[in-house]
């Protein structure tokens, strides 16, 4: 897929109509960022802010603004020779609007990808396709975001905690303080999280540590007692009973085994269970 032709927030004067029978020869996403009229199978239809269209390639496009000023994202592209199923794979509603609750976050996309697209970068021909491929992948993930989400007001506030918690895993985080920073009670607040994730807070607080001794386990030099102090361990031999209890071994015996190897890749496993069976507390 790539682009060819692509405006961020366009403003069009109220006169304005497009009336395209056998579309442009390609695709075309549009985010209407003001109310107009379109005319889907036969029948016009006033068109909220904040919708959104995908026309196939070959679709009519027929428009026209509401007796104001018209203000859009959007862009032209082609899809390429073993591209069809793309969509379909990722169920995108084609030639309908439909809406989705963070629509801000596309038209920043669109003003991203229109950016690089003007621009005499280097690689911005295949940075293009890189964001334009992200576009519809993040798209199709929103559409489709599982039940727990979407009716979980909290959680966008839920991934910057859990990213923080595996970000500084030397913080000593408890339940008491991440309750009051969501303003929840404690129950409601680990509900949410283990809705949100597949695991509770105080597993996911343990194990963001433990990974993270791992990691320094395989990549340094330190000592076991100092990479303890580095996870925000203040007790050696809790540190220790959490590491067994968990990884099945020793920190000393997982060097020797590791250490000559690659470090691992951490799988947050965001809005997933956990592959692993944790204790519920230590």
């Amino acid at each position: 897929m790539y682009v060819t032709r692509i405006g961020y927030n366009s403003l069009i004067d109220q006169h304005y109509s497009i009336n395209r029978p056998n579309s442009i020869g390609g695709y075309l996403m549009l985010i209407v960022k003001t109310p107009a009229v379109f005319n889907i199978r036969g029948r016009d239809t006033t068109v909220k802010a904040n919708s959104m269209i995908l026309y196939k390639k070959g679709s009519p496009q027929f428009f026209q603004t509401d007796n104001s000023k018209f203000i859009n994202d959007w862009f032209h592209f082609v899809v390429e020779d073993g591209e069809e199923s793309f969509f379909d794979d990722l169920d995108i509603p084609v030639d309908e609007f439909f809406a989705v609750h963070n629509a801000d976050d596309f038209s920043n996309f669109i003003k991203t990808m229109s950016f690089e697209f003007h621009s005499l970068n280097a690689h911005r021909s295949e940075s293009v396709r890189i964001y334009l491929k992200l576009f519809f992948l993040k798209l199709s993930e929103s559409l489709h975001e599982i039940t727990s989400r979407s009716k979980n007001q909290y959680y966008s506030r839920l991934v910057d905690m859990r990213t923080r918690i595996y970000n500084e895993p030397h913080e000593k985080f408890t339940i008491e303080d991440l309750c009051d920073e969501m303003d929840l009670s404690r129950s409601r607040f680990q509900q949410l999280y283990k809705e949100a994730f597949g695991i509770s807070v105080i597993n996911d607080v343990i194990r963001s540590k433990i990974d993270y001794s791992k990691y320094l386990l395989t990549t340094t030099d330190l000592s076991v007692h100092q990479i303890s102090m580095t996870c925000g361990y203040d007790n050696y031999s809790h540190f220790m009973r959490q590491f067994r209890s968990r990884v099945n071994t020793t920190p000393l015996s997982y060097r020797q085994k590791h250490a000559a190897k690659k470090p691992e890749v951490l799988e947050l496993n965001i809005g997933g269970r956990s592959p692993e069976n944790l204790e519920q507390s230590e």
